[in-house]
């Protein structure tokens, strides 16, 4: 289970952790509220291979048609930590998407399940 830690101070607060796997999506994992991302934690250390957490800022997305708003990677059996020190909006936080590719298109099972956790707190 992701072990995300608020930082200290008054931003963030707020944890949303998720089981990803078999390249399912998360789908409008924040109920379509807007939020200001600190801190996002992907725990790879179950895969032999690397692992892309695609994260999408629009309703209803489809893997082929839209770019993804951020891709980020964890290298085999790591857990990847991504900081935002000033906050990164997402305006929609639609869909969470785990797979072994790198490029757009139909997502590829990870091997097991992946863990992912997000700080954030609402926007202003």
């Amino acid at each position: 289970m992701a072990q995300i830690q608020p930082l200290l101070g008054p931003i963030g607060g707020q944890v949303y952790t998720a089981t990803i796997s078999n390249a399912s999506a998360v789908n409008n994992p924040l109920a379509d509220t807007a939020v200001t991302v600190y801190q996002i934690e992907l725990d790879n250390t179950a895969n032999s291979a690397a692992t892309y957490l695609k994260v999408y800022n629009a309703a209803s997305p489809s893997h082929a048609g839209n770019a993804p708003f951020y891709i980020l990677r964890a290298e085999a059996a790591t857990k990847q930590h991504v900081l935002f020190p000033a906050g990164t909006e997402f305006g929609y936080l639609s869909y969470l998407v785990t797979t072994t590719q790198a490029n757009t298109g139909t997502p590829s099972a990870t091997s097991s399940a992946v863990e992912v956790a997000c700080l954030y707190a609402s926007a202003p």
